[in-house]
């Protein structure tokens, strides 16, 4: 399960319903950054009288859904946060990754005041949409949450107003990715003997006869340097008997006479120019 940052709209505008009140917002582009700008409605209260939230609703393709309203008369007090739904909480709706995605899914706010135990909605909805998200098609939305930064300000000659910073939203999402696999059924001859076939790439290799039989017992690439006797050799076939010879095509017979460097037949050699390190 996974729970994105919250997120500030891209769009904010007025929009009538059955369940608000008749004064607009003014402002409502303040709404889309954290710069400190407010979007507020034009009524005010005084004396004893306080505001209040009233309505906020969920938006699904466009259409706000007056029949889930989270509010619950909540005083707007000293500027702080107001959070409503939670990380399993769905609206009463069901909710697809395309729904949420889509550019008019948001919420539905809309103000009030409390006067003398009488409430009353004062505000149109003010419409936050457009978050931008991009949940994987094959996600499963768990919960969705809505916060207010709002408060209650001081707007001259002993009067306050409701002020509404920003609005930002928190999807909880679960996505258990499917992987897909294609397979291609192959088949192919080995044949046991050479074990290490003529390579085009190889520049030079060394190869190890068995003495008694003249067989070829294992064959070396060296591409880069020439191979040492102790390590690559002596080591592993430390009490065999061998003769190696060297060839720069594997694909000849055994070489059981010696050649120089240049593959020239050496004729003959002075042993007694052959010194013990």
């Amino acid at each position: 399960m996974a729970t994105l940052t919250y997120t500030l709209p891209t769009r904010a505008y007025n929009e009538d319903g059955v369940s608000d009140g008749t004064i607009l917002w003014d402002s409502v582009a303040n709404i889309l950054d954290a710069g400190g700008g407010y979007a507020a409605a034009a009524f005010f209260c005084s004396g004893a009288e306080t505001q209040i939230v009233r309505r906020v609703s969920p938006v699904k393709a466009g259409v706000i859904i007056e029949a889930t309203n989270k509010a619950a008369d909540e005083t707007i007090g000293a500027l702080a946060y107001q959070v409503y739904g939670g990380t399993s909480d769905l609206w009463s709706q069901t909710w697809t990754p395309a729904e949420i995605n889509d550019r008019d899914f948001g919420f539905a706010i809309a103000y009030g005041k409390n006067v003398a135990g009488v409430k009353t909605t004062q505000s149109t909805y003010l419409i936050a949409s457009g978050f931008n998200f991009n949940l994987p098609t094959d996600a499963v939305i768990n919960g969705i949450q809505v916060r207010l930064y709002h408060a209650s300000e001081a707007s001259g000659g002993g009067t306050t107003q409701a002020r509404l910073y920003d609005v930002t939203v928190q999807i909880t999402y679960t996505w258990a990715p499917t992987v897909h696999a294609n397979g291609k059924a192959g088949g192919g001859v080995f044949v046991i003997g050479q074990l290490n076939p003529p390579d085009s790439k190889k520049e030079l290799r060394h190869r190890v006869y068995d003495h008694t039989t003249g067989l070829l017992v294992s064959e070396w690439n060296d591409v880069a340097t020439e191979i040492s006797w102790t390590e690559q050799i002596n080591n592993p076939l430390a009490n065999a008997a061998l003769t190696m010879a060297r060839s720069d095509d594997t694909k000849l017979p055994i070489v059981d006479t010696l050649v120089d460097e240049d593959d020239v037949l050496a004729l003959s050699i002075d042993l007694g120019l052959i010194s013990s390190p």
